[in-house]
């Protein structure tokens, strides 16, 4: 008969970690759930969101917790509000504030001096009244330039949408509120010339013409040249470093081709260096294009006057050409001012040793 074996420590032992296996099995198993759930948890959220969900409280917990929650029950964050300031409006400012706010905006880029010029005129006109509670300026008797002066001075230095603000704002307090009645004709008619019966209305005015005094020297250039009259005295008046042009043609259908031609201009007044300083000179008309192309001083000449004195006048200066020309062929006569004064001058067709010059005055017999 055998005897039974007695149980050694390592079986024990291997049934110990047996046991504590077992546990650790059983106690994964029953975690599995548990972290699925958590895994799953955002996905469920995210599904609330779109779904109608049985907790409607707990889904508006999360949004407000989300969004900056503002200190005071019904204002608004000022993130938020940052965002937004474009289509907010800016908070209403009284009369004063604005006149003030338009004020500080016009004067910022200016140098004290004409800041402080600006300000005395603003004021002057009733912009700026030193009274609490402004009104609107009675520009009815402030001259139009004066307003435009310094509203041009405000404008200067503001960016094209600042300065269409500040208009706008300054509109609205009537600061350009400037009446027809003050606008003034800068060319007033002259004491001799005639007067309309009735004025016109407002509706009717438009601008006066701006015309020459009866005179006055102007320039006349080829694509308006005038015409030489052979059988009478070219004569103007040119202004200082000013010119006139004028258009020549021989058509002599029986002549010869080629023509003998002289021309005489007396000039007035002659003093110091002024005889030196007009002539004429004759281009031919096929020039006409380097003219039209800007480039004047790329025209040659082919005749220039001299300098001669025969009248024995000491008051004008003669200028003779003698030469030839083609007969039926276009010319152009240049008379050239390059003195600093006023200058008249009288242009003659052939050899001419004395002539009277100017209006001749009618005096009656007595």
């Amino acid at each position: 008969m055998e005897r039974p074996r007695k149980k050694s420590n390592l079986d024990l032992t291997y049934k110990t970690l047996f046991v504590y296996g077992l546990m650790v099995l059983i106690l994964l198993i029953a975690t599995i759930p548990i972290l699925a759930h958590g895994r799953l948890k955002p996905l469920l959220s995210s599904e609330a969101t779109t779904k109608p969900s049985p907790q409607p409280t707990l889904m508006v917990t999360e949004t407000i917790t989300t969004s900056p929650k503002p200190a005071v029950t019904g204002a608004i964050p000022a993130s938020y509000k940052a965002k937004s300031n474009q289509s907010e409006a800016a908070p209403s400012l009284d009369a004063r504030q604005l006149s003030w706010k338009l004020t500080a905006q016009a004067i910022a880029g200016m140098p004290t001096e004409q800041s402080a010029q600006w300000l005395q005129q603003a004021q002057a006109i009733g912009w700026l009244s030193p009274q609490g509670v402004p009104t609107r300026p009675d520009l009815s008797k402030t001259e139009a330039r004066l307003i435009w002066g310094l509203v041009a001075q405000a404008t200067a230095n503001l960016k094209p949408e600042q300065a269409t603000e500040w208009l706008t704002q300054a509109d609205n307090l009537g600061w350009l509120a400037v009446p027809p009645a003050t606008l003034k004709d800068f060319n007033p008619p002259q004491p001799n010339a005639k007067v309309a019966a009735s004025p016109a209305t407002v509706a009717e005015t438009t601008l006066p013409m701006v015309t020459p005094p009866d005179n006055s020297p102007i320039s006349i250039y080829p694509n308006n040249a005038l015409e030489f009259n052979f059988q009478q005295v070219n004569s103007g008046r040119l202004a200082p470093y000013g010119v006139h042009w004028y258009s020549l043609r021989l058509s002599d259908l029986h002549g010869p081709k080629i023509k003998n031609l002289a021309l005489t201009m007396f000039t007035t007044p002659s003093t110091g260096f002024i005889d030196s300083r007009v002539n004429f000179e004759l281009f031919p008309g096929n020039q006409y294009h380097i003219w039209a192309r800007g480039t004047t001083d790329d025209m040659t000449h082919f005749g220039l006057g001299m300098w001669l004195s025969r009248d024995r006048d000491d008051n004008t200066g003669e200028h003779l050409w003698s030469g030839s020309v083609v007969n039926g062929d276009s010319y152009f006569i240049k008379v050239s001012n390059n003195s600093p004064v006023v200058v008249d001058y009288y242009l003659f067709n052939g050899d001419i040793n004395n002539a009277e010059l100017g209006n001749p005055i009618l005096r009656s017999e007595k």
